[in-house]
Formats: C-alpha cells, sequence, structure tokens
C-alpha cells in the first residue's frame, strides 16, 4: 500500500498471463497497460475505470465514490436485497426434494430475513470509525478467466465448481468490504 503527499492510498493491482508475466498493472493509480489490452475506458473525472482483455480472458469494471452515510446504505440495501433473492433461490432448490412441511417451515423462517434490517447492521458497522471525508466506496465487479475463471458479483464471488464467497462484512483501517 502506498500514500500520495496528501496522505491518500493509492491503488495498485496486477493481472498476469498464463507466463507469470504482468500484462495489466496498476501502480500508485497510474496504469501500465500491455499492447493486448482492448479496450481501457477512464470515466472523465476518474471515478471509474473499465478494462476488457481477451488475452487475459479479463473484464473488469472499477468505481470510486465518496462514503458518505446515505450511499453507503443504499448500495448495502441492494446488495442484501439481491443477497436474499439468491439465498431464497439456493434454498428453493436445495430444498426441491423434502417433505412438503419441512420445506415450509424453512422456508417461512427465511421470511423472517430482513434484507433492510441486514443492510443497516451492515451499513453501521462498516461506518462505525471510517471518517468519511477520508473513505471512498469502492465497487469492483467483472470476470477474470485465467488460470480459473472468477466472477466478482455485487453480492457475491463465484469461483470454479460453484464455490460462491457471500455474507459477512470486513473491514480494516480504512478500507471496508461488503460481501452480502
Amino acid at each position: 500500500m502506498s500514500h500520495d503527499s496528501d496522505g491518500y492510498e493509492l491503488l495498485n493491482l496486477d493481472l498476469f498471463d498464463e507466463t507469470g508475466s504482468a500484462r495489466l498493472s496498476l501502480r500508485d493509480n497510474d496504469w501500465v497497460v500491455d499492447r493486448d489490452v482492448e479496450d481501457l475506458e477512464c470515466a472523465p473525472r476518474k471515478t471509474a475505470l473499465s478494462v476488457r482483455t481477451a488475452a487475459l480472458g479479463a473484464e473488469l469494471s472499477i468505481s470510486f465514490q465518496r462514503a458518505e452515510p446515505q450511499l453507503v446504505l443504499e448500495n448495502a440495501t441492494r446488495i442484501a436485497r439481491a443477497g436474499r433473492r439468491e439465498m431464497q433461490r439456493g434454498m428453493e432448490r436445495q430444498l426441491a426434494s423434502a417433505p412438503p412441511a419441512f420445506r415450509a417451515a424453512v422456508l417461512e423462517s427465511l421470511s423472517a430475513y430482513s434484507a433492510e434490517a441486514r443492510a443497516e447492521e451492515s451499513a453501521r458497522f462498516l461506518l462505525d470509525g471510517i471518517a468519511v471525508e477520508d473513505s471512498a466506496l469502492c465497487v469492483i465487479e467483472g470476470r477474470l478467466r485465467w488460470p480459473v475463471d472468477i466472477a466478482l458479483e455485487p453480492t457475491r464471488i463465484v469461483l470454479p465448481r460453484q464455490n460462491v464467497l457471500s455474507g459477512g462484512v470486513a473491514k480494516n483501517a480504512k478500507v471496508g468490504i461488503q460481501i452480502n
């Protein structure tokens, strides 16, 4: 992790090819791009970036916004609602062959899950102790296909064989990550 002259954290990222060579690097917020990158797009106010490269099998979108409490809550609510829908679909698939009474009881208990309450709890946890003026909400979405296929989605990370990381919140210093 590095910082600029005002003490702000600078972003660093590397995407490697199958030989281990860095094809796309972000060093202290500056891109070093290999000629195999088909499309690199940066928004005028430098708050969003997207990159696509068939050579690396990567499509990534990174956006930043000031971590205003209302914005954090809105994003947490959107993520919690999507997570609830995903959880319900998964439960319905798993319980398809279960006895009807058991299935009904499990799905009924799921209805007690409040996406809004979960979102408030997550937003409060993320914002606790974070100075809003020094913090950013960073959203990373996309797909990495080498060395394994990984999907970065708003509510989860999908790894090979449908291994899914979802739920929970982690934070450290001025960085918060939520996968709900």
